[in-house]
C-alpha cells in the first residue's frame, strides 16, 4: 500500500463498501456525512471498479503518504509507487487514478495554487506534471485521472507525488496527502483468449498429468525446456515444475505456482488470455525482485487461471 512518514497529526480511513451495493449502471450520485472530526477533515472519495468485459488488470493501493517540502527527511518527500503487469507486442494506453487532500483549501491555504508535480515513469523516460493538483473536487480534496501509454514490451510503472516548485513560481510549495493509487492496463491484442484458465491444483494432481502440454513433464526442470534453453530464470534450483506447483507458501512460492499453472494454460488448448511467451517474459521481469513485485504479479495469473477450467 501507500505509506510513509507516520510522526504528524493525519489520519486516513480505509472502508470496502460493495456489499452496500450503491452503484449501479448508469448516472450515480452517492454523498458521505457525519465527518465529524475535531481538528477538520480534507474530504472522502469513493473508487469505483466496473468489469466492462475488457480484461483489464487492475491494481489499487491506499493509505497515507505525507509529503512538505521544509519538513526533515522522510517528511519532505513520498515514496514512489511502482506497478508491475505483463507485458504486450503492442503499445497500450493505462489509467493512471490517484485520491490527494490537504494541498489547497480553508486549512491549507486557498487563493494562488501551491506549487507540485507528479512524476510518472516508464521505461526510463519521466513524465513531470506540474502543478496539477489542488481542491478540484471540493474543500482539501483532489481527484487526479491520467492517461498513460505504455509502450510495447514495457512491464513496470512508477509514480511519485512531490512538493516542488518545478517551474520556480515563487509560492509555497504544496503541502500534500497521497490516500490512494490505482492503474488499469488494457490487456495486449494477443492476449485475448475466451477467458478460460486451469489452476495450480488441477496441473499438479496426478490424473490430469497427460493434459501437460509438450514438451513438459512432470520430471522437467523449472528452468529448463527442450523448446529452449532456459524458461524461467532461477528461482527455484532443482526443482521440477509438479515441485513448484505443489509447494505451499505465499510470496515468490505462490507466484512460482500461479507461473507454472500460466505457463501450461498458455501452451496448452486452454483459450487463454496470454501467450505462453508473455508468462515466461513477465515472471523473468519481476524475478530477483521484491515480495510487492511478486504479488502484483501472482494476482494477475492468479485472475487468469482462476477463470475456468475447460479440461477434463
Amino acid at each position: 500500500g501507500i505509506s510513509g512518514a507516520t510522526a504528524f497529526h493525519f489520519t486516513a480511513y480505509r472502508a470496502d463498501i460493495t456489499y452496500l451495493g450503491l452503484v449501479g449502471s448508469g448516472a450515480n450520485t452517492l454523498s458521505v456525512g457525519d465527518m465529524a472530526f475535531s481538528k477538520g477533515d480534507d474530504g472522502a472519495g469513493i473508487a469505483v471498479i466496473v468489469d466492462d468485459g475488457s480484461g483489464a488488470a487492475i491494481q489499487l493501493r491506499d493509505g497515507m503518504d505525507r509529503a512538505y517540502a521544509p519538513n526533515p527527511s522522510p517528511g519532505d518527500t513520498t515514496i514512489a509507487q511502482t506497478f508491475n503487469f505483463l507485458p504486450a507486442d503492442i503499445e497500450r494506453t493505462a489509467t493512471l487514478s490517484m485520491f490527494f487532500s490537504s494541498v489547497e483549501g480553508v486549512i491549507s491555504g486557498s487563493g494562488p495554487q501551491r506549487p507540485s508535480a507528479i512524476e510518472v515513469t516508464i521505461d526510463g523516460v519521466v513524465e513531470v506534471l506540474d502543478n496539477v493538483l489542488g481542491s478540484h473536487d471540493g474543500d482539501e480534496w483532489d481527484t487526479f485521472i491520467h492517461s498513460v501509454n505504455i509502450p510495447a514490451g514495457v512491464t513496470s510503472l512508477t509514480v511519485q507525488a512531490l512538493s516542488v516548485d518545478n517551474e520556480n513560481v515563487g509560492r509555497l510549495v504544496a503541502s500534500l496527502n497521497w490516500i490512494t493509487a490505482g492503474l488499469s492496463v488494457p490487456p495486449g491484442e494477443d492476449e485475448q483468449g475466451f477467458g478460460e484458465g486451469c489452476t495450480p491444483g488441477y496441473w499438479k494432481q496426478s490424473q490430469h498429468f497427460d493434459s501437460w502440454p509438450a514438451p513438459y513433464t512432470p520430471e522437467t526442470q523449472f528452468t529448463s525446456g527442450t523448446q529452449f534453453s532456459d524458461v524461467f530464470e532461477d528461482a527455484f534450483p532443482g526443482m521440477t515444475l509438479l515441485e513448484v506447483l505443489g509447494q505451499g507458501g505465499g510470496g515468490l512460492k505462490a507466484l512460482g505456482r500461479h507461473t507454472v499453472a500460466a505457463l501450461f494454460n498458455g501452451k496448452s488448448d486452454v483459450s487463454y488470455d496470454l501467450s505462453w511467451m508473455k508468462v515466461i517474459e513477465a515472471f523473468n521481469s519481476v524475478y530477483p525482485g521484491s515480495k510487492k513485485e511478486y504479488e502484483a504479479l501472482k494476482n494477475e495469473f492468479a485472475g487468469l487461471n482462476e477463470q475456468g477450467c475447460p479440461l477434463n
